[in-house]
């Protein structure tokens, strides 16, 4: 199966009205995801992959995140942000390939590409240990005298910027090890008392976003989440826009800030992607709702300052004006401001018009401040600069350019290809060929920190004019002799081991395919490495690489984005082209990879044209259903008014004979199974010997010796020495395998009620390690529970006060929980009946992409569904779409119908629910669930239901709950999903945790008010 058409994300926004929502039964089904969900890392080939599996399929060790010792999250603010933007939705825009399209090379050109990368590896290792050795979760390290800086707040700045790199270049051990370190950070310390947000956002927060979406480390996406709500601390001004520098005491008590009136424009500009990426992640849009504010005063103001289409390099937050000011830049100060405009854009999947629009103003307007240099090989290389526009409008151009400008040429191309423009390609080359000139003309061959160069009067044509050269360079005191001819100065002849000029030489190699990028990109490093190296072995800043000397003086200090951004993109430029494609992946200014969303160009599958089953229903049958558009429906499916309804609706005809675009054929593996034949193939009870029954005493008594509560119960506190092994198996088997399996032979009347908890919990541990949340709370206080009862309530609570079937004898026909796992344990079976059935999902999904496509279209549609609790959304809206299958949602249950005033489902969404359900019946197998029996299911592929029972007064069935997840094992998360699952994983922590030990009705299972 391959990850092709993972753009029908798009399937899963929903809009909310007042008493009810629209749901994308996509999601609640759990029929089609789950093949997306498996393979959702598998992104643009095999290279990647493998990486990717590598890297991932088996962490080294589970960390957890250290809590700060400050929850910025609690700050309350005086100036509340009001209500919320949200992420914008809609279907999104379809953006061409950005990569060309790279053919395997000869055998030369591998070895000679994989010993380039190798050696690029190489000495990044060789860096990597001297910063373990001498500076280790420190800020810098000092790479001559091997001492370290703390410059960045103390919270290990080169650790946390290197993380993505470590995982590309496939540094395990080193990855889990930096990834354990990380975990400890306290936000809520600092080595500073004023935070500088522009670098706090692009180093910090973007080191651990980028490296979450690289491994799906929940630790990550933990500190990511503390230092977001940090950086939004900043937020707490008058206005709502942030400051440049936090007042870090200041900030806790939430007694507000105030804006600075002059600030660099990147500092406020260069949030946006991170902040963005957020709250695509958590599902919270208020970190998308502080920069989008503030990219509406940078919108509003760009074609109203002095050269529209471009902000002046110094601009008022407190005033929320971009407009002032006479000078711009394309360099520093402002260089990431325009950087993000483009990948923005991207980002959003085109759906936020105005980065779009930014971005053309943008590039426009700075070819005012790009000029082509006059130099003796006459090539036409481009320039970026800055420049001051006068009183009478003209622009005084200033024809100093910086290393850091050197990031245009790459953004030029990104641009063009995502915009559809060559021109913009082509002006990308140029600027990139500009930087590379810069590194080839010194005799060092690395370009300097800042020089001026001779503008020629046109970026066509320009000849070189040694008589006018020599009259610019006579204007210039800075001039020195040793300059190579077409440099009039070095104000700043130093080189700090910047990234920007390999920067845009790798995305040229990767948007243009053209060899010439490969070899200047070798001469880089060469230059680089040899000219950088210290005594250590390690690589330090050089102050002046405009003399060639046989030893450069040197300063002691080693930026991050040495580790960050520079050995990052030379490792890229000589990887296979797939490692962090950028059809996959956009980088934040500090050579972060953030997952696009949604990503689209990918060579769909051919559809074939199904043919429909057709039934025979007879002419009393077809008149016995309502006028369509009313489908009589309740929760207990009709098996005649289902066939009758199929029958109606085939007689109408124009049904779809494909399948939607974007999903598969065919789904195949060992979750495609029917009940008649897996038992053949299949055993799938585990029964405890005498040994391990023996073991799980043995924990037990470990456990209550502790003295430590329920929620404490995991690996280490119930240990299972033996049987873990045995136990880890089966969690693949449950991932990887057919999908379920059962635990047997524990005799349940031995144990008292809260031993008996104790050991579903604790050899669930073994299975996965997370438990998740079931309700919210609990006796009215709030709690994460994450064990629950199912039993008949309904002789002590009434039907009334129920919604759920759980909680009755009556029948759950098939369904889905939530999250990943969906675990029970029977400590009493009923008197009789109650037989649990499981289907593969995967089985019912092949049978109607055969007999019935056009129901794939039904049930991929928004559908109108009640509220039955009110959620928080996945960063689409407040409020999500819900993420499991239960036929109740939609037809009512008991007691509690559907709600009247939400519009009927449809005629085709009727049969939909009804062949879910008998499809699900026809390939059931029964697990002959008895007393003592412990069950596991993929709740991602399996759906699950049960037969109507009967208790007496001394046999009544009693099964308790558990919703898992396993970290090592679990399937990729995809965004739209990750806020639901957020909620029944995320932040359960040991204090809040409650195991009943007593039935009681979940808060979302009771009678719900209108």
């Amino acid at each position: 199966m391959s990850s092709r058409g993972s753009k029908h994300w798009t399937l899963l926004r929903s809009r909310r009205t007042r008493k009810y929502r629209s749901a994308a039964i996509l999601i609640a089904c759990a029929l089609f995801i789950f093949w997306t969900l498996i393979h959702f890392w598998s992104l643009s080939g095999s290279n990647f992959s493998k990486l990717q599996r590598y890297m991932n399929d088996r962490p080294l060790s589970q960390q957890i995140a250290s809590k700060s010792s400050f929850d910025w999250s609690q700050v309350p603010y005086k100036y509340p942000p009001g209500p919320l933007t949200p992420l914008p939705t809609g279907r999104p825009k379809s953006f061409p390939k950005v990569q060309f399209r790279h053919k395997a090379g000869d055998a030369e050109h591998e070895r000679l590409r994989k010993s380039r990368q190798r050696k690029v590896r190489e000495t990044f290792i060789a860096d990597w240990e001297a910063y373990k050795k001498y500076a280790w979760l420190k800020d810098a390290l000092k790479p001559i005298s091997g001492g370290f800086d703390d410059q960045f707040s103390g919270w290990a700045a080169t650790l946390v910027d290197s993380l993505d790199t470590l995982w590309i270049l496939g540094l395990r051990v080193e990855f889990d090890e930096a990834v354990e370190a990380v975990a400890q950070i306290d936000f809520g310390q600092s080595t500073s008392s004023r935070v500088n947000i522009f670098e706090t956002n692009i180093r910090y927060l973007g080191g651990l976003i980028a490296a979450y979406d690289l491994s799906k480390r929940e630790v990550l996406l933990a500190k990511a989440i503390e230092l977001g709500d940090l950086i939004y601390a900043g937020f707490n001004t008058k206005n709502r826009m942030p400051v440049d520098f936090i007042d870090f005491d200041a900030a806790k008590t939430g007694e507000g800030l105030t804006a600075e009136a002059s600030v660099v424009s990147a500092s406020p500009g260069t949030l946006s992607l991170e902040l963005t990426r957020l709250s695509q992640i958590t599902g919270d849009p208020k970190y998308y709702d502080a920069i989008s504010r503030v990219m509406d005063v940078f919108y509003e103001g760009q074609p109203r300052s002095r050269l529209p289409g471009l902000w002046p390099t110094f601009v008022s937050m407190s005033e929320q004006n971009v407009t002032f000011g006479d000078d711009f830049t394309l360099a520093g100060s402002a260089d990431s401001l325009y950087e993000y405009l483009p990948k923005m854009h991207v980002l959003l999947s085109g759906l936020e018009p105005k980065y779009e629009e930014m971005s053309r103003r943008f590039l426009e307007a700075a070819k005012a401040l790009i000029f082509r240099p006059m130099i003796p090989t006459n090539e036409p290389i481009l320039i970026p600069s800055s420049g001051r526009v006068a009183g009478d409008g003209n622009v005084m151009l200033d024809q100093e350019t910086e290393h850091l400008g050197c990031y245009l040429g790459g953004v030029y191309a990104l641009a063009g290809k995502l915009l559809g423009e060559k021109g913009y390609v082509d002006t990308g080359s140029r600027l990139t060929l500009g930087c590379v000139y810069g590194y080839r003309s010194f005799p060092t061959g690395i370009m300097p920190e800042r020089l001026n160069m001779v503008a020629c009067d046109s970026v066509e044509k320009c000849e070189w004019d040694e008589i006018k050269f020599d009259e610019e360079r006579s204007k210039q005191h800075e001039w020195k002799e040793h300059l190579p001819l077409g440099f009039t100065t070095a104000k700043d002849p130093r080189y700090l081991l910047r990234p920007e000029a390999i920067e845009s030489v790798f995305i040229m190699y990767r948007v243009t395919g053209d060899p010439i990028w490969l070899k200047r990109g070798w001469e880089m490093f060469k230059a680089i490495v040899n000219g950088t190296r210290t005594g250590l072995g390690t690589h330090a800043s050089v102050k002046d690489v405009t003399r060639k000397i046989p030893t450069l003086t040197q300063e002691d200090y080693m930026e991050s984005f040495w580790f960050a951004e520079t050995l990052k993109y030379f490792y890229l430029l000589f990887s296979p082209p797939d490692i962090i494609s950028l059809d996959d992946f956009v980088f934040n200014t500090e050579a972060h990879p953030f997952l696009r969303t949604n990503i689209s160009g990918q060579k769909e599958e051919k559809r074939i044209v199904r043919r429909m089953s057709t039934v025979t229903v007879t002419s009393t049958a077809l008149e016995a259903l309502p006028p369509p558009g009313q489908p009589d429906i309740s929760y207990h499916p009709d098996y005649e008014k289902w066939q009758a309804r199929i029958a109606r609706r085939q007689q109408e005809g124009n049904l779809p004979t494909s399948i939607p675009k974007g999903f598969p054929e065919k789904l195949t593996g060992d979750l495609v199974w029917d009940g008649e034949t897996i038992a053949d193939k299949y055993d799938w009870t585990f029964v405890f010997s005498t040994e391990h029954l023996a073991e799980i005493d043995q924990a037990v008594a470990h456990f209550k010796g502790l003295n430590k509560p329920l929620g404490a119960i995991n690996q280490e506190t119930f240990p299972l020495p033996t049987l873990h092994a045995e136990l880890r198996r089966l969690s693949a088997e449950l991932h990887s395998g057919h999908g379920f399996f059962v635990l047997r032979g524990l005799d349940v009347d031995r144990y008292t009620r809260e031993e008996n908890v104790i050991i579903y919990a604790g050899v669930s541990s073994h299975v996965a390690s997370v438990r998740g949340r079931q309700d919210h709370q609990f006796n009215g206080e709030t709690a994460d529970v994450t064990l629950t009862h199912i039993k008949d309530l309904t002789w002590s609570h009434g039907n009334k006060l129920i919604g759920s079937p759980a909680y009755t004898t009556d029948k759950q026909v098939f369904h889905t929980d939530r999250g990943d796992i969906v675990s029970l344990f029977a400590l009493e079976t009923s008197a009789s009946g109650g037989a649990s059935k499981l289907a593969s999902t995967w089985r019912v999904y092949n049978e109607i992409a055969v007999t019935r496509p056009d129901l794939i279209h039904t049930l991929s549609e928004n559908w109108q569904m009640e509220i039955y609790i009110p959620l928080p959304g996945h960063g689409f809206h407040t409020r999500a779409s819900r993420l499991e299958y239960a036929r109740r949602y939609f037809v009512g249950f008991g007691a509690l119908p559907r709600n009247p005033a939400i519009p009927p489902i449809t005629e085709a969404q009727a049969e939909a629910l009804d062949t879910l359900h008998y499809l699900g019946e026809r390939f059931c197998v029964n697990t002959n669930f008895q007393k003592g029996d412990i069950q596991y299911i993929n709740n991602l592929a399996i759906f699950h239901a049960r037969d109507g029972f009967t208790d007496t007064p001394d046999k009544r069935r009693h099964l308790l709950r558990l919703w898992l997840r396993d970290t090592e094992n679990a399937w990729e998360t995809p965004r739209a999903l990750q806020p639901q699952w957020d909620r029944l994983y995320k932040n359960v922590t040991v204090e809040n945790q409650v195991l009943p030990l007593e039935p009681y009705i979940r808060s979302s299972a009771g009678h719900r008010s209108r």
